[in-house]
């Protein structure tokens, strides 16, 4: 654990102590800023590519008509409290199943990156085939088949697809590619790629509307998703002109509207659990307060828009400081041991 910053200006007095860790705390500042600002923009993009994807296969649209396969529900197996997919497509008359995970990226797509998210693929489908009894018993029909799909934004469509083929399969699971174009409106197979099914492999190299307004899922957000983003889809995202107060039962309620694979008591334990992660996450940025047994949004002001934007600019000023200062106590502390141990030489 490192010193606080009096513990080091007493132990390197000939050290200009405040001075450098002013310095060090600016640069970490930027950085940590620029990276939950990141984090914060791919959960909206993470969300919207598995909203897609579900709206396409909703019950009722024409490609579920047309092809027999249908959305069931989001993050299989959550209830497990491992990472697995993000969403579940199924045909009830063939057994097959479409596990779809949804990729978002950074202005470079790296090959790493891709090594990664190959493996990730190989350790969740083992998590699939070990649990397949219980995805069964939630479908309500057996997985005789199953296909794992990557769906991406158009716009990293070249990048990834170099990145993909420039490694080879035995750095684990490589998953068929989907292309979604937010401005066609439209989901493709990307370009060399094939689904098991012709019915459906027919559909996406032609291309699919992903879904209409009145077809429209509602997923306010993802059940593993990042405490401050369910809070902001939720809370924050309610259609009430005035906001400054909300209950647990309130973002409980939300929070159940998230189509899951498990129900009953796994799944009422399995949104207690979230809401008490994102409640104190809100508690120790001070976004909330308790109030006789409510939560005060702390932000001045009552209207929902006002609110909902101090309230980012705040949590984003928040976390950056804590982070800021624990990681420039850290960097400012091993400077000065390894100034000290050149001091000697």
């Amino acid at each position: 654990m490192p010193l606080s910053l009096q513990d080091m200006v007493i132990k390197f007095p000939l050290k200009d102590v405040k001075g450098k860790y002013k310095q060090i705390y600016d640069e970490e500042l930027k950085v940590h800023q620029e990276r939950l600002e990141n984090i914060l923009l791919h959960e909206e993009h993470h969300l919207e590519l598995a909203q897609s994807i579900s709206a396409t296969f909703f019950p009722g649209s024409e490609i579920a008509r047309r092809t027999g396969y249908e959305f069931q529900f989001t993050e299989p197996l959550c209830e497990t409290r491992r990472k697995n997919f993000d969403v579940l497509i199924s045909n009830q008359r063939n057994g097959s199943i479409i596990l779809v995970e949804s990729k978002t990226f950074d202005d470079e797509v790296k090959r790493d990156r891709m090594k990664d998210i190959f493996k990730e693929c190989s350790e969740r489908y083992d998590t699939i085939l070990q649990e397949k009894g219980v995805l069964e018993q939630q479908l309500s029909h057996p997985v005789k088949n199953i296909d794992i799909c990557m769906i991406i934004e158009v716009e990293k469509e070249v990048d990834v697809l170099r990145a993909y083929n420039s490694i080879g399969p035995e750095r684990g699971l490589k998953p068929i590619m989907l292309v979604y174009d937010r401005m066609g409106n439209r989901i493709n197979l990307a370009e060399g790629f094939h689904l098991r099914d012709r019915t459906l492999n027919r559909e996406f190299h032609n291309g699919v509307i992903p879904g209409s307004e009145d077809l429209r899922i509602d997923l306010p957000c993802m059940i593993q998703g990042h405490p401050f983003h369910i809070f902001a889809r939720t809370i924050l995202a309610n259609p009430v002109e005035e906001i400054k107060y909300f209950s647990r039962d309130v973002l409980e309620n939300e929070l159940s509207k998230i189509p899951l694979g498990c129900s009953g008591r796994e799944k009422i334990s399995l949104i207690s659990s979230k809401v008490d992660t994102v409640i104190q996450h809100l508690l120790r940025y001070e976004i909330i307060r308790e109030e006789e047994g409510r939560y005060k949004i702390v932000s001045t002001g009552i209207k929902r828009m006002k609110i909902a934007d101090a309230i980012k600019d705040k949590y984003i000023r928040k976390w950056t400081e804590k982070k800021a200062k624990e990681s420039s106590l850290d960097r400012l502390q091993e400077l000065l041991m390894v100034d000290r141990s050149l001091d000697q030489y």
